[in-house]
């Protein structure tokens, strides 16, 4: 069958894959081929006037998995998944040449049964709606993006603690570097006292010690104690500030 042992060998990129290895990867490419096509038929069908299509329902599943494309309905706009594993925006016309490459890869290694008539710019397009269709993506909310801020941008560690407008400087550089939607502080407020309850059962304190434009005097801020940022996060302040080593 037309693509079906191609597919499961350039497939690439898959989520399972990446966090499996090679082999569950291969092994989850050929199951998703497997349900595509028991679903929604073969990838070329016979029309009524005997001539060989390619199924588009079938193939836009296929290579926008294969490719790690979708579309964002409420952006409206076409996404590609990155290395890692966040989405972004890639023009109409982009996703058209990265069809027609893929189209014509498959059509030069089954020469003998692709029809080449489906590599006209008119059937790629339709291709590329079909994707609108089967791909959607959805981008994620503000709980999902602060809940994801806390469990990879926050660790324990005991003796001391972070302010909220420390919070929410790093969820500031760490959505902008995950190319996710940043949400207003208010809300970001509110979203961040549930998620650190979530992923560390920690409750604010009004008691977050930070000094004064860098003097020995401090003052009290609203924030986390036992938590600190992690990784680059934790430079994200000013050159020279005492930064998440006062004492809880």
């Amino acid at each position: 069958m037309l693509a079906g042992e191609h597919t499961a060998n350039t497939l690439a990129g898959v989520e399972a894959g990446i966090e499996a290895g090679p082999r569950e990867a291969a092994a989850a490419d050929l199951q998703f081929l497997s349900d595509v096509i028991a679903t929604f038929g073969p990838t070329i069908i016979r029309m009524a006037s005997s001539r060989n299509e390619l199924n588009l329902a079938t193939m836009s599943r296929i290579l926008a998995r294969s490719l790690g494309l979708a579309w964002d309905a409420v952006g409206r706009e076409f996404v590609q998944r990155q290395p890692d594993l966040t989405y972004a925006s890639i023009p109409t016309d982009c996703v058209v040449v990265l069809l027609a490459d893929s189209l014509h890869r498959i059509a030069a290694q089954h020469s003998d049964t692709f029809p080449m008539k489906e590599l006209r710019p008119a059937r790629i397009h339709k291709l590329a709606d079909a994707i609108r269709m089967s791909a959607l993506w959805h981008r994620p909310d503000a709980q999902d993006v602060v809940l994801r801020f806390v469990r990879e941008g926050l660790c324990l560690k005991p003796g001391s603690s972070v302010a909220s407008h420390e919070l929410y400087e790093a969820y500031v550089l760490f959505s902008t570097e995950h190319r996710l939607r940043v949400t207003p502080r208010s809300a970001f407020s509110r979203e961040v006292v549930r998620a650190v309850f979530k992923v560390f059962a920690k409750t604010p304190s009004h008691r977050v010690l930070r000094p004064v434009n860098g003097m020995t005097k401090q003052t009290s801020h609203y924030g986390f104690k036992g938590l600190v940022l992690a990784g680059s996060l934790g430079e994200a302040g000013e050159a020279g500030e005492v930064r998440f080593t006062n004492p809880s």
